[in-house]
């Protein structure tokens, strides 16, 4: 099975025998997402539920979800969660299978809903929100903007990512948390990156890069940031940048007079925000603005962005100039064909993390962002994830003897990556990487 070509040297893996739950009249439960969210379900359920097994069901052509592909490559101890997932599928041959490169929908070569349900004693939906928010105004679609989400995956090796341009000296971040900021200090610090699982094309980009001014701009005041603490500090420290915050004087003098009635974690953020109100100066520099509303995108002769209009607290326009524009304003979930929503649009959801879902099949449950709740870090995750893994498992019953995957993926001619196949995958990385001095260099797909 091909499934790379990496600097020249292809990479060959052939199919290798899967591990199938071999428990006599198996309970089985299907998950669907092998992200945080998804892997501390799993553990959960193998943990309390001895008679269960899971398989484990991921669109992308490898394993960890958010965890390979959203987690900015500076912070490999976020990933470390990866370490205690390799442990469980290694310890659980058994009870526990993996079945990456497939997709739950209703095409040829996907798995739907319906047949889940008709296999399995339970559905566990992990999926994540797959599609980022729009800046939905005049010139969005100009050559140039790109969501937080796609910058994410470009820098991450997400498969088929295109790249941003960066040969403009002024890029603007729309949005205020964690992603834009990772978005700003990827951008800004290709030192930082050496060593770590950025792909190399990626890495090369950013060392060439022209952006040497960065706006991270909100639309609401600097109360309202979801930024975490530790991010927030690390763009004030970067190496060869000045950052510093723009702040309306009423926006100050309300914040220093709340400040000693914030609970600490708030208080810690908005003193670093206010100790840093300063205009930034040097030939690398970063301004955090506030209360900018995007009215529309300006573009030159052949398309590009050039500019973005805000309307500010005051009714006044301001207009800022960018030859890259992020826009990073959270993401949606977009709900499989079959499962019901809410009047929001929403997975409708009963209390315990169960799905109001209708017909024959097993039960169908959710957790993490594909609830509609598209925040929080991966702490959160694991904390809703385990919960919901609980409360599923104390319904199901042991002795059933349910049918699992594999006939109807060989039906279908669907070629998917098990767990041993990944095994070998990330030892060719680590391998690869090592040569070059880094934790691992990434198969691209």
């Amino acid at each position: 099975m091909g499934i790379g070509n990496r600097s020249g040297l292809l990479l060959l893996f052939t199919p290798i025998s899967r591990s199938f739950s071999t428990l006599p009249n198996s309970t089985r439960v299907a998950v669907v997402g092998s992200g945080p969210s998804g892997l501390f379900a799993v553990s959960s359920l193998l943990r309390r539920f001895p008679f269960l097994s899971i398989d484990v069901i991921e669109a992308a052509p490898v394993p960890f979800g958010l965890v390979r592909y959203g987690v900015a490559p500076d912070h490999q101890d976020v990933k470390n969660c990866i370490h205690s997932f390799e442990k469980m599928f290694s310890t659980h041959p058994d009870r526990l299978s993996l079945y990456c490169n497939l997709r739950v929908g209703n095409g040829p070569k996907e798995i739907s809903l319906s047949d889940l349900r008709s296999r399995y004693s339970a559905i566990l939906l992990a999926y994540g929100a797959s599609r980022a928010r729009k800046v939905n105004i005049p010139g969005s679609d100009s050559i140039n903007v790109l969501s937080g989400s796609q910058v994410v995956g470009w820098y991450s090796g997400y498969p088929s990512s295109s790249p941003p341009l960066l040969d403009h000296p002024s890029a603007v971040v729309i949005g205020n948390g964690n992603v834009s900021l990772d978005c700003a200090r990827v951008l800004a610090s290709p030192a930082r990156l050496e060593h770590t699982d950025i792909p190399d094309s990626a890495l090369e980009m950013i060392r060439q890069s022209k952006v040497k001014n960065i706006s991270i701009v909100g639309r609401r005041g600097p109360g309202d940031v979801s930024f975490t603490i530790k991010e927030l500090r690390e763009q004030f420290r970067l190496e060869g940048w000045n950052s510093g915050v723009e702040m309306e004087k009423n926006d100050e003098e309300k914040l220093r007079d709340g400040l000693m009635k914030m609970e600490r974690p708030k208080k810690r953020l908005m003193q670093v925000l206010l100790d840093n109100i300063r205009v930034p100066e040097g030939e690398k520099k970063c301004s955090f603005l506030f209360r900018r509303i995007p009215k529309e995108i300006k573009s030159d002769e052949r398309g590009r962005v050039r500019a973005v209009v805000f309307e500010r607290s005051d009714g006044s326009l301001e207009e800022i100039e960018a030859g890259l524009v992020i826009a990073s304003l959270g993401y949606e979930a977009v709900l499989l064909d079959g499962l019901p929503k809410n009047a929001k649009g929403d997975l409708l959801m009963k209390e315990d993390g169960e799905v109001s879902m209708e017909g024959e099949g097993g039960r169908v449950y959710a957790t993490g962002w594909c609830t509609g709740k598209a925040r929080g870090v991966i702490a959160d995750s694991q904390v809703k994830a385990t919960m919901t893994a609980n409360g599923m498992g104390e319904k199901l019953k042991e002795g059933r003897n349910d049918r699992g995957l594999e006939d109807v993926v060989r039906s279908k001619g669907i070629t998917t990556t098990g767990w041993k196949e990944w095994i070998e995958m990330d030892g060719r990385e680590k391998e690869e990487g090592e040569k070059k001095g880094k934790i691992r260099d990434k198969i691209l797909f």
